[in-house]
């Protein structure tokens, strides 16, 4: 493993390659051995792997092979780097990046046990790097804090999956035997049985989120702390799925199976079910809860309610707000602040306002996410202002807050307040500015235009700069025409996160957009080569109390899509002769005729979503329309839903992966910069 937080023993210098050998660092002797050393030619530290070939089992061969092919196919913040392979007649050395925060394991001895937010941010960076694996077919097969490196010894490093010399091959479906690994992070059917699929390391990401919730790793007795780590397990068990589990099928079908079932397997499958869509079942199988007698916890409450805030789902969030003002479990401040946190996903700032007014307590995730949510509509001054009435109430902001309070202000355009509470963060010592806060200084300086300021600022962060950040800057490139600025920001994310399709999108855009077509269709051939498909939109909007879903690309599913279709075909006409509007065709593909474009916006599914509201209310009400799509919206569909909004007279309100738009007579709530 590439980490320095390891007893190291002094060498003798060796040359490999054009690397020198400096210190042990750690291994597996005689057949591991992993050495800190310095390129000859450029002076930068680096770790080297050194495989002794002679007398290495099958086994291991094979793994080891797995891991160079796979190292050396991808590129991504939370897998370890490859730089260089070595071979000698009786070594092959791995020159790997050096991470200098260690590994996972000494930063949970040094720090304990972390709070949620922190273990949340690294289950999801090791959730990621997972989801790589899984792309390439990769069980790693020895998960565990050892094998996970930090790119800085804080809570806000970058985590690295690492020693991968254990790893194969596994595709959906088969299954092997010989289990290997380190027994504390395998699940118990594997030590039974001998035999694993490739959702292997499943079970290791919870034994490893329980050792962070709790400081210490599973079944290793600690009976003093065990009242503590049963209930730290409870949300755990959720987060676990939540965050990694690609396929809930699995764990919804073994608690189907339960004839009696607790509050977290109840839990299991209502989140479940909601995770794949299935929102009709989701809501069946609540009520079967509610009914059921079983007493749902605050955990259980929290996690239910964040579900269907992530859905934006108004009439069935009331409902289960409705049960937690019945359970006494509904008074916790973690459910008070779920349930105002659900109706500002939903877009009702006033009852989300009201229910914090009236909440009994309040902490600063209660205030955090009042300003959060204010932020997400575009009110950035009513967010400043929650935000000093905060700290007028005695309630000191931590790091999330501070940043909520920055996406707030960059949302609503506000350059001096953000510059002066950035200023102000980096000058207080209770807490420290990380990747985000940056983040959001990138945002309001794309937002005004200054793009080279802003990838300055980027160069000079004090820690790495995230994929999200570049990917920040990247977007204000396309929104201002910046070829130049917007190539140096791709180009860093094709070599930081090659295997994520929405950077090439981005950058192919921007060039399509600029003319330059031979460089665009070297990204989109690139990508191409890679299997890589960009994630598919989906849209949904109630009506009458029933959840629709569309789909971009052409969704005919629906049994009315042909009436949805021909609304949007007059509106589009009223818009023409009363507005001038044309289809914009910057936003879809440039190799197909004009019809043909103004077709394919036409079945973005924001469009179908608001296409059927209107074939159900009629173009005219004073009901707000509220659609919710799980990317962001293009822009020719922003232009559209304005002229909409004028047109017609009526409100239309979107949420969007960044924000939301409220389209009123004409304008949006964004200024037109998302």
């Amino acid at each position: 493993m590439a980490t320095t937080d390891t007893t190291t023993t002094e060498a003798p210098a060796t040359v490999v390659g054009g690397y020198e050998l400096r210190e042990r660092l750690g291994g597996r002797p005689p057949s591991t051995v992993v050495w800190r050393a310095v390129s000859r030619s450029t002076g930068a530290p680096v770790a080297v792997k050194q495989v002794r070939l002679a007398g290495l089992p099958a086994l291991l061969r094979d793994s080891l092979d797995c891991e160079v092919r796979f190292l050396a196919a991808v590129s991504h913040p939370n897998i370890i780097r490859l730089i260089d392979v070595i071979q000698t007649q009786s070594c092959l050395y791995l020159v790997l990046e050096l991470c200098e925060g260690g590994d996972l394991a000494a930063f949970i001895c040094r720090n304990g046990r972390v709070d949620e937010r922190v273990a949340r941010n690294f289950m999801k960076q090791i959730g990621a790097g997972l989801q790589v694996l899984r792309r390439h077919h990769v069980v790693h097969r020895d998960l565990k804090p050892q094998n996970i490196l930090l790119s800085s010894p804080s809570s806000d490093a970058v985590l690295k999956i690492s020693d991968f010399g254990l790893a194969r091959v596994l595709r959906p479906g088969e299954y092997a035997d010989t289990a290997c690994g380190s027994c504390l992070y395998m699940a118990p059917e594997v030590m039974l049985f001998q035999k694993y699929d490739d959702k292997v390391d499943m079970w290791s990401i919870g034994a490893i989120l329980f050792e962070l919730l709790n400081g210490y790793p599973p079944f290793r007795g600690r009976r003093a702390h065990l009242s503590r780590s049963r209930n730290l397990w409870r949300p755990a068990c959720i987060l676990i799925v939540l965050i990694y589990a690609p396929d809930y099928s699995a764990p919804i079908q073994v608690c189907h199976s339960l004839e009696r079932k607790n509050a977290i397997q109840w839990t299991t499958v209502v989140v479940g079910h909601a995770q794949e869509g299935q929102v009709r079942e989701a809501m069946e199988l609540f009520r079967r809860f509610w009914s059921s007698g079983v007493r749902a916890d605050a955990h259980v409450l929290s996690s239910v309610v964040g579900v269907f805030a992530d859905f934006a789902l108004i009439e069935q969030g009331r409902q289960v707000h409705c049960y937690t003002v019945k359970n006494p479990a509904g008074l916790d401040v973690s459910v008070g602040n779920s349930v105002v946190d659900m109706y500002l996903k939903c877009g009702l700032t006033d009852e989300a306002g009201r229910l914090f007014r009236e909440m009994p307590a309040r902490n600063v995730v209660s205030w955090t996410a009042m300003i959060n949510g204010l932020g997400k509509h575009g009110l950035g001054r009513e967010a400043v202002g929650m935000f000093e009435q905060m700290r007028a109430d005695g309630v000191e902001p931590d790091e999330v807050a501070y940043l909520a309070l920055l996406s707030a202000c960059s949302h609503a355009g506000l350059v001096e307040e953000c510059r002066l509470y950035f200023s102000r963060i980096r000058q207080e010592r209770r807490v420290r500015p990380r990747a985000e806060h940056y983040a959001c200084m990138v945002d309001l300086l794309g937002r005004a235009g200054e793009l080279r300021e802003a990838r300055d600022l980027i160069l000079t962060m004090p820690m790495e700069p995230t994929v999200g950040i570049w990917q920040t800057l990247l977007g204000a490139c396309r929104v201002h025409k910046d070829v130049a600025v917007g190539r140096e920001a791709g180009d860093v994310l094709l070599a930081m996160d090659g295997d994520n399709p929405v950077n090439y999108v981005m950058l192919s855009n921007i060039l399509a957009e600029a003319g330059e077509w031979r460089e665009c269709q070297e990204v989109r051939d690139a990508m191409r080569r890679k299997g890589l498909k960009k994630q598919g939109g989906c849209s949904w909007v109630e009506v009458d109390k029933e959840v629709h879903f569309f789909y971009g690309g052409g969704d005919d599913t629906h049994p009315q899509a042909g009436d949805i279709r021909r609304v949007l075909r007059d509106v589009e006409r009223r818009m023409r002769e009363q507005l001038g509007y044309s289809a914009d065709a910057r936003f879809t593909l440039h190799d197909v005729d004009e019809e043909s474009r103004a077709d394919s916006l036409r079945v973005h599914s924001e469009r179908l979503a608001v296409g059927l509201w209107l074939l159900r209310n009629g173009g005219q009400g004073r009901k707000a329309i509220r659609v919710y799509k799980n990317l962001r919206v293009c822009g020719d569909c922003h232009d559209f839903f304005k002229g909409l909004s004028a047109v017609l007279n009526v409100v239309l309100v979107i949420r969007d992966a960044n924000r939301f738009h409220r389209f009123e007579q004409g304008a949006c709530s964004c200024r037109d910069y998302w």
